[in-house]
């Protein structure tokens, strides 16, 4: 081969490895600007998490009220049943009929225990949605943390190409310089 077919033929080398080069560090700078992007969609995730299990806390304690509510209601009314036999009692020396305050009373109450239940029932589907919410937002996170994981290995592999396009370049002016 004549020296200015080597000559070209290096010339050529070097401008491949150049453009290789020049690519790959765009590529870099992508993979910058994608983490910067990513690092804000988390700590926007995660705020949004966080308050999420505020939020589930919260509907935790409410509903751990539950029992206590129902201790209390089925305190009132053993407590209604022992003034139900007093006035029955008192009732009996009257000459009106006494009434059974329990089956006065079991119309109302039974309505509001089951308006009670039916809260504490909405409590618990409103909980399972926000723990549902908290596990999207958790494999949300999950992802874009593998996202940028990816990325800064796509990084590393790129200088890695770019310092071979640097020697390659090397090679290549020595050469021309040779042929020239």
């Amino acid at each position: 081969m004549a020296d200015f077919e080597m000559y070209n033929y290096w010339k050529r080398k070097y401008e491949e490895a150049y453009m290789a080069k020049h690519n790959a560090n765009n590529r870099i700078i992508d993979i910058h600007n994608r983490r910067y992007q990513i690092i804000s969609e988390i700590n926007t995730l995660q705020a949004e998490q966080h308050n999420y299990m505020e939020s589930q806390e919260g509907i935790t304690k409410a509903t751990s009220n539950n029992s206590d509510i129902d201790i209390c209601i089925c305190d009132t009314v053993a407590k209604l049943e022992i003034a139900t036999d007093g006035f029955l009692a008192i009732g009996e020396t009257s000459e009106s009929k006494p009434q059974n305050l329990t089956s006065v009373f079991s119309e109302r109450d039974s309505a509001q225990k089951q308006k009670i239940t039916q809260m504490f029932e909405g409590l618990k589907t409103v909980n399972s949605s926000v723990a549902d919410k908290i596990s999207e937002l958790s494999t949300q996170i999950k992802q874009l943390q593998s996202e940028a994981d990816d990325g800064q290995a796509e990084e590393r592999r790129l200088l890695y190409y770019m310092d071979e396009q640097d020697d390659l370049m090397n090679t290549a002016e020595v050469e021309m310089a040779y042929y020239s």
